[in-house]
């Protein structure tokens, strides 16, 4: 599993466990081994676990040189706890190449979008747009397969389920490079306000069609 598969399954998991606001989770590697995981932000607190080095987490909350974190141990045991944050290095959620044919992927996207379904059904429409951006260095490629995903969620409610949304297209290369914008949507059965609703984990992978 590569580590974009991996921090999008490590995210979900998250979302069933935890009470926080989603849209504050940011991912880190653990630079260090050995480092304490302690049950409060502090010296005082007490040690609950020890975490390797090159550690997968995801950060909750931060106060001061303290960080709230979530991760999976070795046996998969679920661990939550305070580390000092100056062992933590964050990751880029930008496209990582996993084989010759994919490209690396820039994506941005401002905040999602929420209106009421038309007609008979209760409930809203969100949406997110994702932009992408990619080099493209083979002169003789003329298109490429664009995918982006999003996980939408009301931050906080840990008993809702993410609503997954994507959409795969062809692109033409022009200049060597592509750039664009892909419209991700969710249809909810509830009715939601924009700022109650947010797509906390988005990105966008490329192959090359020759």
């Amino acid at each position: 599993m590569n580590k974009l598969a991996l921090i999008r399954n490590l995210f979900l998991l998250v979302l069933t466990v935890l009470p926080c606001s989603a849209s504050a989770i940011e991912f880190y590697l653990v630079e260090g081994g050995n480092v304490n995981i302690r049950k409060g932000p502090g010296q005082q607190w007490r040690v609950l676990s020890k975490v390797d080095d090159g550690q997968l987490v995801l950060e909750t909350r931060r106060q001061g040189y303290w960080s709230e974190v979530f991760y999976l141990d070795r046996r998969k045991t679920k661990i939550q706890g305070w580390i000092y944050n100056t062992y933590l290095v964050p990751q880029v959620l930008s496209g990582e190449p996993s084989s010759k044919d994919e490209l690396q992927v820039d994506v941005s996207a401002k905040q999602t979008v929420c209106v009421d379904k038309a007609g008979v059904s209760i409930g809203s429409t969100c949406y997110l747009d994702v932009n992408f951006h990619l080099v493209v260095p083979q002169a003789e490629v003329e298109e490429v397969q664009i995918s982006c995903w999003a996980d939408f969620v009301i931050p906080g409610h840990k008993d809702v389920t993410p609503v997954q949304a994507s959409h795969t297209d062809v692109f033409h290369v022009l200049g060597g490079a592509v750039e664009g914008q892909m419209r991700l949507t969710a249809g909810l059965n509830l009715i939601v306000a924009p700022k109650d609703y947010s797509a906390t984990y988005y990105n966008c992978s490329a192959v090359k069609i020759e």
